[in-house]
């Protein structure tokens, strides 16, 4: 009997119709308890990994910002006549570091889809191997 109110109905049906089998059903309910760890574990990484990102994007733009006042401030002192070659030099700077901190945040990216890859191909395996298990009990 399946109640409609029940969200496992469809699952204890499916057991049901296993037992008696040489279906490993614990096997096959921690194999999918692993799965769910898994998948948990990688959505973990990737949540982390945003959380750098937004902290390093937010570095860069109050860094970014600190520049700006700064440079403000220093045309203002120093009257009608700024340095250019200064200026110039001070605008390549701050370009090379903006350049150097999107990498830094390339890597944060890339290692973050590298953690949450690694986690999700080495449950792959172990679901794989699992399955290779249960199979040779069953016979």
């Amino acid at each position: 009997m399946t109640n409609s109110n029940n969200p496992f109905a469809e699952l204890t049906k499916l057991i049901e119709q296993f037992k008696g089998t040489n279906v490993d059903m614990s096997g096959l309910i921690e194999s999918g308890r692993k799965d769910i760890a898994a998948l948990v574990d990688a959505n973990e990484a990737a949540a982390n990994a945003m959380q750098a990102l937004a902290r390093k994007q937010t570095e860069i733009l109050a860094a970014a910002m600190q520049d700006i006042v700064a440079s403000a401030q220093r045309l203002a002192l120093q009257g009608a006549a700024p340095d250019h070659v200064k200026q110039a030099e001070k605008a390549r700077e701050s370009c090379e570091r903006m350049v150097s901190e999107l990498n830094d945040l390339t890597d944060i990216a890339r290692k973050a889809q590298a953690d949450a890859m690694q986690a999700i191909s080495q449950r792959t395996e172990q679901s794989l191997e699992e399955m290779k298990q249960r199979m040779k009990v069953g016979k």
